[in-house]
């Protein structure tokens, strides 16, 4: 599935395809089913784990493209999961204690974009153009 995107570089509209995972941390109940939707409906595979240590021997053996925490993490609990998914390359999504539908489309979209930035940037540093 593609779908065209403005990405903020002037009047350049980069064809963006989703690709990747979703790990979504400790979402359980409605919140879960709304992010599973989501990431289903944006072309991302999705996987699931209940806490936080899981998560990060998770990230460690598979990194995925992003992980969806809820706002709701203990500081340490953030902070280990921030530094793991950053080592991995991967955008953190912090959801809000009270989310709807569009609230998580609008989150993810923007975390496929910013994923889509960082690696032009990282394209163009090489010197390759086709990407």
């Amino acid at each position: 599935m593609s779908t065209q995107r403005r990405m903020g570089w002037g009047s350049v509209t980069a064809e963006v395809v989703p690709s990747g995972t979703a790990l979504m941390v400790g979402l359980g109940g409605r919140l879960g089913v709304l992010c599973v939707g989501t990431i289903l409906d944006l072309g991302l595979r999705g996987a699931a784990v209940a806490s936080v240590d899981a998560a990060i021997a998770r990230i460690r053996a598979s990194p995925p493209s992003m992980v969806i925490v809820p706002g709701t993490l203990v500081p340490d609990e953030r902070r280990a999961i921030a530094d793991a998914a950053a080592d991995a390359g991967a955008e953190l999504v912090e959801l809000p204690p009270i989310v709807d539908q569009p609230t998580i489309a609008h989150a993810v979209a923007h975390a496929l974009a910013k994923s889509a930035r960082r690696s032009h940037v990282a394209d163009c540093e090489r010197g390759d153009s086709s990407g």
